[in-house]
């Protein structure tokens, strides 16, 4: 796995994570160079119509050196009610809904002294 690590001190606005139909968990943490996990966003269960921004209470601030991670799950078996073939078919990364990708977008500005004090 390539890690690559935060370059400065930023202040975190708010994630995005992404799935389609077959994604079935999403988790995604900070690690900071202490050993501090900072969690970003948690979906035990994905749902598709669940794939919006999530604006955190406060900046959120995560400091340099610190490394992003993102887990997903899916279920391509017909046991998955939200599976669209019938009988599953292999699938690619793609951008139509039978397609699948798992995609983590954040939002952020470079940290400034005070900004965790700061509500969104």
């Amino acid at each position: 796995m390539r890690t690559l690590p935060l370059e400065e001190d930023v202040s975190f606005i708010s994630v995005m994570p992404h799935m389609h139909l077959l994604g079935k968990k999403f988790k995604a943490f900070a690690i900071t160079p202490a050993g501090d996990v900072i969690p970003l966003v948690n979906i035990p269960e994905w749902d598709f119509n669940w794939q919006m921004t999530y604006v955190f209470k406060k900046f959120l601030k995560v400091p340099k050196g610190s490394i992003i991670y993102a887990e997903g799950q899916y279920d391509n078996t017909r046991n998955n009610p939200k599976n669209p073939s019938n009988p599953p078919i292999d699938v690619t990364y793609g951008w139509g809904t039978k397609d699948e990708m798992m995609n983590l977008i954040i939002y952020y500005v470079k940290y400034q002294v005070g900004d965790e004090d700061i509500p969104l």
